[in-house]
């Protein structure tokens, strides 16, 4: 739903764009259908253009929706080629094996060689050493360890890809080059970079935020 937050990275964007004659992009992340409803997607376009951001100065609403396919063939891809693998965890189970020393996922299933089923989520496989670079315009190039990323997941139980893998996907396809956010979102940030390096059609690294002209996404 729309907020004061949503309005401030919308105005951010949409200012961007029109300050490199670009293109802001207006897409709605509803891979979650239980948290995406019409009338919530009317009512973020009448916010919109009460900041006086009119429909005629953006590209959208895109649903992330109408790319399903594309997602769903990179997560069968990362599948394939050994970046990812299916999970029938529960967050109960993970912390009745782990114990007091849960911190998000432990990598049980990394080897068991689950094949897709229903209520297996299919998580991607973090690189184990290195660090993942995210190229920022505000922070620089933040570093994070890949050692404290844990193999986060990319399609749920029921097949459907998760905003991680869609964003990546989308941005892709719809050649976007630049993305504003606010601050809270840095920490989730790195997923996409490593996502990125393994998924068809993307060159290696993170973001591309020099490409002009610009594609703003919002």
């Amino acid at each position: 739903m729309f907020h004061v937050g949503s309005a401030r990275s919308a105005l951010h964007n949409w200012a961007f764009a029109r300050q490199r004659d670009g293109l802001f992009v207006l897409r709605i992340e509803d891979t979650d259908a239980s948290r995406s409803r019409p009338e919530w997607i009317d009512g973020i376009v009448r916010a919109m253009s009460w900041l006086g951001m009119t429909p005629q100065e953006y590209e959208g609403p895109v649903l992330q929706s109408s790319y399903a396919g594309e997602q769903v063939k990179a997560a069968q891809r990362l599948f394939d080629e050994g970046h990812a693998y299916y999970c029938d965890c529960t967050r109960a189970s993970v912390r009745r094996r782990v114990g007091a020393a849960y911190a998000g996922y432990d990598g049980f299933c990394r080897e068991r060689g689950l094949t897709a089923e229903h209520g297996r989520a299919l998580r991607f496989r973090t690189p184990d050493e290195g660090v993942t670079v995210v190229r920022d315009l505000v922070r620089g190039e933040p570093m994070f360890d890949n050692a404290l990323i844990e193999d986060f997941v990319v399609a749920r139980g029921d097949g459907s890809p998760v905003f991680l893998l869609a964003n990546v996907v989308d941005d892709i396809r719809m050649r976007i080059t630049h993305v504003i956010r606010a601050e809270e979102h840095l920490p989730n940030t790195p997923k996409q970079p490593a996502e990125r390096r393994r998924t068809p059609g993307c060159a290696a690294g993170s973001r591309c935020v020099t490409a002009a002209p610009s594609r703003s996404t919002g």
